[in-house]
Formats: C-alpha cells, structure tokens, sequence
C-alpha cells in the first residue's frame, strides 16, 4: 500500500496495520519512488567497458553463427550510410558492430540498436556473458533506430523465395542475368542501383513486377504509408523509372 494512503487509513480505520513512518522517511521513500528508472531506462542503462566488448563479442558469434552478416548489412545499411561508411567492406558481424560503434550508433550508453536488432530479427533466445544483456523484457522493446522503411525492406529479404529471386534477377538484368546467392545479395544490388528505394516514387517498377509475376505478399510489404492515389497510379500502369521502363502496353521492359 502506498505510504501516503497508509497514513490517511490510519486516521480513519484503527484496525489498518501500522507502519511507523515519521516525516523523513515519508519524504525519503517517495523521492526513491519518484527516482526509480523506468523499464525503458533500466533496459539500456551504461555498461562499462569491458563488458561493452563482451556484449559486442557476444553478438557477433551469435549472428556471425546463423549466417546473418549479409541480412545485418541490409538493417544497417542507413546508418552506416550516414557515416559514409561502405558497408560491402564487412567480412564479419564484428566488423559492423565496429563501424556502427566508430559512427556513433552504439555505445557503452546506448544499446538500442543491439535491442533493435534482437527485436526485428527475433532473436529473443540470444544470451551473452554479460549479467542482464539483453534485458529480460526484451520482447516489449519498441523499435527506434531501424526505420519502419529498414524493417520493410528485412521483411522482403524474409518473404522472397529462391525461385522469385531468380525471376527477378533475369527481369531486371538485361545484358548478363547476375546470380544471386540469396535475397540478401539481390536487394543489396537493387538498393545500390535504385531498383528498391525509401522514396516510393521510384518503385513503381519494382511493385509492379512483384504484382505482375504473383509474388503477391513481397508487393504488400510496401503498400503501408502509400497514398491510395499513388497506389492507384501503380495499377493503372503508370509510374517513374528506376533503372527500368514501363512501356505503353502490359508489359515491362528492365535493364540494369
């Protein structure tokens, strides 16, 4: 029971139990409350040193284990980007982890971006050496440095099959079909040559073919925060170019 309403029930009810409370330890116990960290706070508190590197250390095994270094590249490509930083130069997680520490997106003090990381990928069984990382209410971590156009983008990575990986390879290479090894390498490339872009206008193309060919859940990755009208002009045909043409009858021509 909260100390204030202890004290107003001991007023009115003889029979409440009694909590000996004098003025200072009142005005102490509520600073302490007033002062608490929040959830938030406490989830990405600063960590010293050594178990900062641990952390990085940690991480690196965990992703560099599953094999994610090209799909890390993809959800870091923006803010490494910002710091003119070439992403393709990574040959491990530990790479990037150092780049993005070099840039200024993780810190002994800001964590976010590991907790991002965790929370978009889903890697909630990840554990490190260091005592409370990741926090153990990681699940209701609220992304905040991976934009909600990143996050669509590993979406797509997610949602492509072989198959339509290999379509959209021959569709878009015109002169020489470049193999893709996975999903990953393809939208590297397309993000590189504008074929995937934040700027919707110029992926009309590339929501069009998606459309046309049947790969109906990558196309609806990127209808949220589209206008309906630009959505319309989509369907109707018409559109921007983006290292591609969209010609007068049904069909599309591409070519890198």
């Amino acid at each position: 029971m909260p100390i204030i309403e202890n004290i107003c029930e001991r007023k009115t009810n003889p029979r409440a139990k009694r909590y000996r409370y004098n003025r200072r330890d009142v005005g102490r116990l509520l600073y302490e409350d007033e002062t608490k960290p929040s959830k938030k706070e406490e989830s990405n508190q600063e960590i010293s040193e050594n178990n900062f590197r641990q952390l990085l250390t940690d991480t690196a095994a965990w992703f560099d284990g599953l094999g994610y270094l090209k799909i890390l590249k993809v959800l870091y490509k923006d803010l490494l980007s910002k710091s003119n930083v070439e992403v393709e130069r990574a040959r491990s997680v530990w790479d990037l982890l150092q780049d993005l520490r070099a840039s200024g997106s993780l810190s002994t003090s800001n964590l976010t971006l590991l907790y991002d990381t965790i929370t978009v990928t889903k890697q909630f069984g990840f554990q490190s050496n260091v005592e409370n990382q990741p926090p153990k209410d990681i699940k209701d971590h609220v992304v905040s440095m991976l934009t909600p156009f990143r996050q669509k983008v590993y979406q797509l990575g997610v949602e492509l099959t072989k198959d339509e990986v290999s379509t959209l390879a021959r569709l878009f290479n015109n002169i020489l079909v470049k193999t893709y090894q996975d999903s990953w390498s393809m939208i590297m490339d397309f993000e590189h040559r504008g074929i995937i872009d934040e700027d919707f206008t110029k992926m009309v193309v590339f929501r069009r073919v998606l459309e046309q060919n049947g790969m109906t859940k990558a196309r609806k990755i990127f209808i949220d925060g589209m206008s309906r009208s630009y959505d319309a002009s989509v369907s109707s045909g018409a559109g921007a170019s983006s290292g591609a043409g969209v010609s007068s009858d049904a069909g599309v021509s591409y070519g890198a």
